[in-house]
């Protein structure tokens, strides 16, 4: 997937050296929680991400030209009773789930320009476990927003409606997957081989 990236953004690449850092949302019924798995909290869109030792991890990033549905696990230690409140009373599938990555400034730690969304996803899956120890995880296993594609009805695969779809989950209206889909005679299968 090409990106635009800033001029700021390609210096920063160019060195030998970069400090990268991931910026987490999730989205509850109360509001968004935010975390970085970075060593200090960092603002961002007048947002405070926590960093949080709590976040254990994420799976990776891929991109593929084919025609597939991504999906990711999000894992989180519960040892705040708070987070855990939360995450049980709210409805947490269908729920967005961005993860943005950011390089920081070595000597200031503030983000160099915007950071860079690699994957919005929907919860899928909600499951809270335990561990020999007796720590508490969360894990949120996620699809793509095309991941329920085919259940959505009256859905059509033109641009129009792909601008729509976007903008009704709040995510950018950029995305141009669709534009030439009136062109193919074929039948897509999404996620399969």
């Amino acid at each position: 997937m090409s990106r635009d990236l800033h001029v700021d953004t390609i210096a920063e690449l160019e060195k030998d050296s970069q400090y990268i850092t991931h910026l987490i949302e999730f989205e509850f019924d109360g509001g968004t929680d935010r975390f970085t798995d970075a060593h200090q909290n960092l603002i961002y869109n007048s947002d405070t991400y926590i960093a949080s030792a709590k976040l254990i991890g994420f799976g990776d990033v891929t991109e593929t030209q084919r025609l597939e549905i991504s999906s990711m696990t999000f894992t989180v230690s519960a040892t705040s009773q708070t987070l855990l409140a939360v995450a049980l009373a709210s409805d947490t599938i269908n729920r967005k789930i961005k993860l943005h990555r950011a390089l920081l400034n070595p000597d200031t730690y503030a983000i160099i320009n915007d950071p860079v969304l690699i994957y919005a996803g929907l919860v899928k899956a909600f499951a809270v476990s335990e561990t020999d120890k007796g720590k508490t995880v969360l894990t949120w296993q996620t699809g793509s927003v095309l991941a329920d594609f085919h259940r959505t009805a009256g859905r059509r695969t033109n641009q129009q409606d792909q601008e729509a779809y976007l903008l009704i989950r709040g995510l950018s209206g950029t995305d141009r997957g669709f534009e030439y889909a009136h062109q193919n005679n074929f039948d897509v299968k999404w996620g399969r081989p």
